[in-house]
């Protein structure tokens, strides 16, 4: 993805995959492209792969604390040689509860996704000003 965001024509052969020589536009106003973000639990494998090439992690919790795998993040960036600063965090399906969100917060959770179920477009509405109130609270 990076090289169809970056290059004027990209190509890759892999293992597994492989891409013929293609063209994508219109390109991402960002340079570089968007930040990409791998999800998924939190094993050895996966954080190596999100050490190797990824720009954030994007764990699905409810949990107020992650710190026991946020550090297992560090760890894997330390061994890769990548600086765990350069990784950021979603977390998705995040806690409501204010002091459990600011809690992620103070152990470097950049974004925390707050989930709406209904469907409805008064219920979604509803749901809207519901998590409006608890993220005011952090403010």
């Amino acid at each position: 993805m990076r090289a169809l965001w970056t290059q004027e024509e990209a190509s890759y052969n892999g293992t597994v995959s492989s891409l013929a020589p293609s063209w994508a536009y219109p390109k991402p106003a960002q340079s570089g492209g968007p930040p990409v973000l791998l999800g998924g639990g939190w094993g050895p494998k996966l954080m190596e792969h999100l050490c190797r090439w990824a720009d954030g992690w994007m764990p699905i919790s409810a949990r107020p604390s992650l710190e026991r795998r946020l550090q297992v993040m560090r760890d894997a960036a330390a061994t890769h040689g990548r600086d765990p600063a350069t990784l950021t965090v979603t977390v998705m399906g995040a806690t409501e509860d204010p002091a459990g969100l600011e809690n992620l917060g103070n152990e470097g959770v950049e974004r925390a996704v707050l989930t709406i179920w209904q469907n409805e477009p008064d219920a979604v509405l509803r749901e809207l000003d519901r998590l409006s109130k608890i993220v005011t609270q952090l403010q």
